[in-house]
């Protein structure tokens, strides 16, 4: 399938936010969040709600088994496609007949439990991210996420599939020194690239050449804005 997600991404993005490669190492320790040695107020499973530009937003966490408190945490923000949701980024879609595993199938390759993995909700299941809302709803939860658990602010990530792709690109460009590495599947220039967009990114994307939904063109005009920041290599 032409939009199909493979665990080929799994396995690359989970790599990239958590090898020890050179240019996502740059910090010689890790930068804990104010959550760092509290009792967390934000637990595993939870659907949060919360209010962005006068909008109801939510977002739901996965944590570690044995979230420990003194252990500065990876956070991996995973975006859902058009028409899709939070439940079925976590459920997974179809896996068996080429749709999306589990949390994009990710946590069963972070063998250290390293990492928080936060699941937004889109207004009409999309990111238009019109003004800029959900770059805001970003900013929220990272904060939320920052003052109520353990993690590492050095290591923030994003990855996503179509419309989700564009989120991750968006962020890449309006937060680059929020983020440290976006992982864009099949995505286009769909939710902005808001002031900005000339910081270097840790970036990899992938696009289906048959795409009939987003052209392969798009995924493209991605990658083209990544270029002066970026070793491109072909896989």
């Amino acid at each position: 399938m032409a939009r199909a997600h493979h665990s080929l991404l799994a396995a690359f993005f989970l790599l990239l936010s958590l090898s020890a490669l050179p240019f996502l190492t740059m910090a010689a320790s890790p930068s804990m969040s104010p959550g760092c040695g509290k009792g967390p107020t934000l637990r595993n499973g939870q659907t949060v709600n919360t209010n962005v530009n006068g909008k109801s937003r939510q977002y739901t966490l996965r944590l570690p088994d044995n979230y420990n408190q003194n252990t500065p945490y990876r956070l991996i923000f995973l975006w859902h496609q058009l028409g899709g949701s939070a439940q079925k980024i976590i459920q997974g879609e179809n896996p068996n007949q080429g749709g999306l595993l589990p949390y994009y199938g990710l946590p069963p390759l972070d063998t250290n439990k390293s990492a928080i993995y936060v699941v937004p909700q889109g207004l009409n299941a999309g990111w238009a991210n019109q003004n800029g809302e959900d770059v805001t709803f970003f900013d929220n939860m990272l904060q939320s996420v920052s003052d109520g658990l353990c993690i590492d602010t050095n290591l923030v990530f994003s990855t996503g599939f179509s419309y989700g792709g564009a989120m991750s690109f968006s962020l890449a460009c309006s937060r680059p020194s929020k983020v440290r590495a976006v992982a864009v599947l099949s995505g286009g220039l769909l939710s902005g690239c808001a002031a900005g967009g000339n910081d270097p990114v840790a970036y990899y994307a992938q696009h289906g050449t048959a795409d009939s939904v987003l052209n392969v063109s798009g995924g493209r005009q991605l990658r083209d804005r990544q270029k002066p920041f970026c070793k491109v290599v072909s896989m």
